[in-house]
């Protein structure tokens, strides 16, 4: 994104096109750790820079992601493996739903873009 913002008043863009942009976050953290932790502050300004060059932005966060095949390879006193295979059990396939979504969203929003450039 680098690239096409300026540094003028208002850090207006030079990309020429509105697309839509997103990131989806995998998260280890749950969504209170996130909050408490800041990430959610931190991250904003990545997506307000994307928003701003770009012209749309949109997040799906997964929290509490499950992160290894095999939790006892590790030493991991934190967490706890049989409740993250749970969740992802549980979560993944909801996720994997949301992220499509998401990408349906995505086409719409550019199609509405391109009309109101």
């Amino acid at each position: 994104m680098f690239p096409y913002q300026t540094y003028t008043s208002g850090y207006k863009t030079i990309f020429g096109r509105k697309i839509p942009t997103g990131f989806i976050y995998t998260m280890n953290v749950t969504h209170d750790q996130m909050n408490e932790l800041g990430y959610t502050q931190g991250l904003r300004f990545s997506e307000l820079d994307l928003k701003r060059v770009f012209g749309y932005f949109e997040p799906l966060v997964v929290n509490d992601t499950y992160q290894f095949d095999d939790y006892s390879k590790y030493v991991i006193t934190v967490f706890d493996g049989n409740k993250k295979a749970k969740i992802k059990e549980e979560q993944f396939p909801q996720y994997c739903n949301k992220a499509f979504d998401l990408g349906v969203r995505f086409v719409q929003q550019a199609q509405i873009l391109k009309e109101n450039p």
